[in-house]
């Protein structure tokens, strides 16, 4: 919470947002709680990686008008 620089309302929504489409899953170890990146999840951060690197390379000037 404090190093994603969030509130915890903040943080409680995209908890739940992320839980209920199934990118966090949560699990309970020695009676805390954990959040745990599902494989759709590592799916997701992966496909956002792939295109934040096509924009970069657009922005780079290997697309001309």
């Amino acid at each position: 919470m404090y190093k994603a620089n969030l509130g915890f309302a903040q943080l409680n929504e995209y908890l739940s947002l992320l839980l209920g489409i199934r990118l966090l899953e949560t699990v309970i170890k020695d009676g805390k709680t954990i959040y745990k990146t599902t494989l759709k999840g590592l799916k997701y951060l992966q496909s956002y990686m792939e295109i934040g690197g096509l924009l970069k390379k657009e922005e780079e000037g290997s697309f001309k008008y």
